[in-house]
Parts: C-alpha cells; sequence; structure tokens
C-alpha cells in the first residue's frame, strides 16, 4: 500500500516536472515590446500594402536564460527574451522565419518556417522550447488575420 502511494507520488511529481520545461503561450497583450538595441534589422520594405508579422518569444522555466534569435530570409532581426514581442512590416510574398538559440551544448537545432505572406495580412508566431529541448515555431492562427 505504501509502495503504490510512493510511486503514485513520484509519478504525479514527475509528470508536473516535465510539463513545468516546455514554455508556455505568452498573451500578447502581456509581452512586453523588445528593447531597440536588440532590434538588429528592420527590412526595407516598397510594398504599398505590406504584410506585418508579429514574433512573440513564449515565458516558462526551459531555455528561459537565452536569448532566442529571429531570421527573416536569412538576416537577423531580433533577438528575443521571453515575454517579449516584436512587430515589423514585412514585403509580401514567400518568406522564411526562423529561431534559434545560442547554446553551449550546440545540440538545440533552430526551427524553421516557410509561409507565404498576403498583401496587408497580419499574421502572428510564436516561439518556444519543449520538454525535450526543440524550438518550435508555430504561426498564431486565432491572432492571425
Amino acid at each position: 500500500m505504501h509502495f503504490q502511494r510512493f510511486y503514485l507520488t513520484c509519478g504525479a511529481l514527475f509528470a508536473l516536472l516535465l510539463s513545468g520545461c516546455g514554455t508556455t503561450p505568452t498573451p500578447i497583450g502581456q509581452a512586453t515590446v523588445v528593447p531597440t538595441e536588440r532590434v538588429a534589422l528592420k527590412p526595407v520594405v516598397s510594398s504599398s500594402n505590406p504584410a506585418t508579422v508579429t514574433l512573440i518569444r513564449d515565458t516558462g522555466l526551459q531555455g528561459v536564460e537565452h536569448v532566442f534569435e529571429f531570421w527573416i530570409n536569412g538576416q537577423q532581426i531580433v533577438e528575443l527574451e521571453a515575454g517579449e514581442k516584436f512587430a515589423l512590416p514585412i514585403e509580401p510574398g514567400s518568406v522564411i522565419l526562423e529561431v534559434r538559440m545560442f547554446n553551449v551544448l550546440g545540440k538545440i537545432a533552430p526551427a524553421q518556417v516557410e509561409t507565404i505572406f498576403a498583401p496587408g495580412g497580419s499574421y502572428v508566431y510564436r516561439a518556444g522550447i519543449d520538454s525535450t529541448l526543440r524550438l518550435h515555431l508555430t504561426r498564431d492562427v486565432q491572432l492571425s488575420k
């Protein structure tokens, strides 16, 4: 009887530990705007009806001490810390978004998304890291228009 409670308690604690290691979505209204000193580049936009992309770095225990680098079409745009966001106009068309994280182990691979931005469209992408140390970059469909 005592062993069953022990194993159930250990199992519950282990599940909580694993679920706490990944990042959780930061509400867009609670995300803070990144300081200008971490904006590496604002792409030149010539379109009269550009798309807008908002990048959000989610919060959580895992990877919180690391800065995420966001790249668009092979150019570093901004570095975000947990709970920060950055919005910018972007040329409509085919776009490659990428998130990278500096890590001394060199084992965390970047996450990349190829998409097409429509003129005048508004797109929100979230970046985080899961409990298996994999970066993710996903479109928040509810916030995108």
